[in-house]
C-alpha cells in the first residue's frame, strides 16, 4: 500500500473527526503532516549514526529531489548502492532534511525521524549504526521498540502471558502453523491489554476521573477479553489444538506514578496506541477475502477506534485538571521516535495471498502506520500546543460527548 489513496484517506478523515469530536476541538487540520511513523506502546533503546553517513544520504536525498510527492532514484548512504524503489516523498520530511546544516552539528530529532524514514523507504532497511566502540562523530536518537495494540507496561517493558499449548508441533501445513502462531501472539496481547485497562481503571479512580471514563474503562476490559478469545480460537483453528493464556505476571504494576506520567502512558497506549491498532485491523479487514473474517476484523477495529476516543478524552480530562503536565507529556510523546518491529512470520508465502488471510506483511503495516501518525495523531496532538488552543478556556471547547457503552 503506497502512500494513502482516497479509499483508506476516507478511513483516517473518518478517525480523525471521531478523535477530534473526543478530544472536544475543532478547526484542527486533516493531512497536516507530523514526523513518524509511530507505532504501538514501546521500549526504549538508543542507538547512533555516523554522521558521515547520514551527510552522504542527505546529499543524495536532495539531490533526487521531490516529483509530484515521489522521491526516485535515491541512492542509500555509506556506500548503499541504489535502488529501483521509489518512496514515499512526504513534504514535511523533505523540508525537514533540507533544514539540517550538518556543518552545525548532528540532527535535531525531527531531522533526524525523517532521515531514518526516508533512508529505509529508499533503501528498504535502516540507516546503518555506529560500531559500538568507536571514537568517530555520531549522532544518538532514541527507537521506540513497539508491540500490538495496547500493552500492560511496567518499568518500561511490556508485559505478556504465557501461552498454554505448543505450536510448534501442530499438524499440518507450514501456512497452518504460521498462521497459528501470530492469531496466538494477537491472543496474549489482547489477554495483556485486559490488565493494562485494568490499571487505567485504578488510575482514573485514583486522580479523581469522572464515572462516564472510569465505566468505558471497564467496557474496554470486557472489549479486549473479547478480542482475546476470537484470536486463541483463530490460533487453535489453524493449530488444530487448543491453545489459551497462561498466567500474567502483575508485580509492581499497580505504582502510582506522576499525573505526567499518567498522561504520558494514555498517549502512548491509548492515544497512540489504540488509534493505530484500530487503523491496522481494519486494514486487515479491507484486506481479508473471508466475509465472516471480514467481518470479525471490522467489529475489533471499531471497538479499538472506541478506545481510542477514551484515550482522547483522558486526555481532555488531562488538560482539564493539570494543563502543564499534560501538554509536558504531549511534548515527550511528540519527540518519540517508534519503530515497529512486528510483522507477521509470512516466510515465502506471497503478500497478495498473506494478506488475503487476513493479515498484514511487515511492508502494508509499516505504512499504515506512518499514514496513520502523520494524518490523524500527530496533527491532533502537534494542534494542543499551538497557541490559539493554550489560549481558549474551557467554555469555549466542544461539550464532551457521552461515551457510548
Amino acid at each position: 500500500m503506497q502512500k494513502a489513496d482516497a479509499r483508506t484517506t476516507d478511513v483516517y478523515a473518518r478517525t480523525s473527526l471521531r478523535l477530534r469530536r473526543a478530544l472536544g476541538i475543532v478547526g484542527v487540520s486533516f493531512a497536516s503532516l507530523g514526523s513518524g511513523p509511530c507505532g504501538g506502546p514501546c521500549t526504549a533503546s538508543e542507538v547512533c549514526y555516523l554522521r558521515k553517513d547520514l551527510e552522504a544520504f542527505r546529499a543524495q536525498y536532495l539531490a533526487a529531489g521531490c516529483n509530484n510527492g515521489i522521491a526516485s532514484g535515491v541512492a542509500g548512504g555509506a556506500g548503499a548502492p541504489a535502488t529501483s524503489a521509489q518512496p514515499s516523498c512526504f513534504d514535511a520530511d523533505f523540508k525537514a532534511i533540507q533544514d539540517w546544516d550538518p556543518s552545525a552539528g548532528c540532527p535535531d530529532q525531527t531531522q533526524m525521524r525523517a532521515l531514518d524514514y526516508e533512508y529505509s523507504q529508499a533503501n528498504d532497511d535502516e540507516l546503518p549504526t555506529a560500531p559500538k566502540k568507536t571514537n568517530l562523530t555520531c549522532c544518538k536518537t532514541v527507537h521506540e521498540n513497539c508491540g500490538e495494540g495496547r500493552p500492560f507496561i511496567v518499568d518500561g517493558q511490556a508485559r505478556l502471558p504465557a501461552l498454554k499449548g505448543n505450536l510448534s508441533t501442530a499438524g499440518g501445513t507450514p501456512l497452518a502453523a504460521a498462521l497459528a502462531g501470530v492469531w496466538a501472539d494477537d491472543g496474549r496481547a489482547e489477554y495483556a491489554s485486559i490488565a493494562s485497562f485494568a490499571r487505567l481503571t485504578l488510575q482514573l479512580m485514583a486522580f479523581g476521573a469522572p464515572h462516564r471514563l472510569i465505566e468505558a474503562s471497564q467496557q474496554a476490559s470486557l472489549d479486549e477479553h473479547r478480542h482475546s478469545r476470537f484470536c486463541f480460537a483463530e490460533a487453535a483453528r489453524h493449530a488444530g489444538r487448543g491453545v489459551e493464556p497462561g498466567p500474567l505476571d502483575i508485580g509492581q504494576a499497580s505504582a502510582l506514578t506522576s499525573f505526567e506520567e499518567f498522561m504520558r502512558l494514555n498517549l502512548i497506549e491509548g492515544c497512540v496506541g489504540e488509534t493505530l491498532a484500530g487503523l491496522r485491523m481494519a486494514e486487515q479487514a479491507r484486506l481479508a477475502s473471508n466475509p465472516e473474517l471480514a467481518r470479525a476484523l471490522t467489529e475489533i477495529s471499531e471497538d479499538e477506534t472506541r478506545h481510542a476516543e477514551l484515550a482522547f478524552e483522558i486526555l481532555r480530562f488531562g488538560l482539564e485538571v493539570n494543563r502543564r503536565a499534560t501538554l509536558a507529556a504531549v511534548r515527550s510523546v511528540l519527540e518519540m521516535r517508534f519503530e515497529d518491529e512486528a510483522a507477521d512470520p509470512q516466510g515465502s508465502i506471497p503478500e497478495a495471498a498473506w494478506e488475503a488471510l487476513g493479515r498484514l506483511s511487515a511492508k502494508t503495516r509499516r505504512q499504515v502506520n506512518r499514514d496513520a501518525w502523520t494524518l490523524v495523531v500527530a496533527p491532533l496532538l502537534r494542534g494542543l500546543l499551538h497557541d490559539d488552543w493554550l489560549q481558549r478556556t474551557p467554555s469555549e471547547l466542544m461539550p464532551a460527548r457521552e461515551i457510548g457503552c
